[in-house]
């Protein structure tokens, strides 16, 4: 890995770099799955304050968040998102949510519509259930730095229901899987029917809570 980024805390997350991420479809999907736990620990953490490259031994220092995420965009992926831990009002926190609990029904119907019209295609499955675990990891991640820093949003209904209904697509289990470590499997052990199955329980469960 070239990049080593350093968080304030003086701990470090290893990234990849484009030789590597661009060459095979393997090195690709390492790469993305290694964003998910980078993602989080920006999440947890904050922006690095700086990242030592190297293959150039040059340290690469940022002076605000804006500057890493230039740099990130650049020399890492343009899927700029880590999660909403920053936020602090109650009505902007609630909003948020709402915002990305829409994106994950979207995705779940859509997904469900593709895998009743569409002959199944296991590779497609990688790609978009990472962006499925990203989220959900983010938005779980999110909303526990969130109750650590303000403990009587603890004591909100609105606020337990919404952490309720993240974690529920990690707790719907088939056969002892969720629908995230079930994409995971081999693809000659990906059953569409039960891709499917999954996509229902969840739509129904989620309609369910946020209500």
């Amino acid at each position: 890995m070239r990049y080593k980024a350093i968080f304030k805390d003086e701990s470090k997350y290893s990234l990849f770099d484009d030789a590597y991420f661009t060459d095979k479809r393997v090195f690709w999907v390492s790469h993305q799955a290694n964003l998910i736990g980078f993602s989080v620990a920006v999440c947890r953490k904050g922006r690095p304050v700086q990242v030592l490259d190297t293959t150039n031994q040059k340290e690469i220092i940022f002076e605000d968040a804006a500057a890493f995420d230039d740099w990130y965009l650049k020399n890492q992926s343009r899927d700029l998102d880590f999660g909403f831990s920053h936020l602090t009002k109650e009505a902007e926190i609630v909003t948020e949510a709402k915002r990305r609990i829409n994106q994950l029904l979207d995705f779940l119907q859509t997904e469900l519509a593709t895998l009743q019209k569409q002959p199944f295609n296991s590779w497609r499955i990688d790609g978009g259930y990472k962006a499925l675990e990203k989220g959900l990891k983010l938005a779980n991640c999110s909303m526990e730095m969130i109750a650590s820093k303000n403990t009587q949003l603890e004591d909100s209904l609105v606020f337990q229901k919404l952490k309720r209904i993240f974690n529920s697509p990690l707790a719907i289990k088939v056969e002892g899987c969720d629908i995230i470590s079930f994409s995971k499997l081999p693809a000659d052990k990906l059953d569409p029917s039960k891709l499917m199955d999954f996509c229902k329980v969840n739509i129904k469960q989620i309609i369910e809570l946020n209500k």
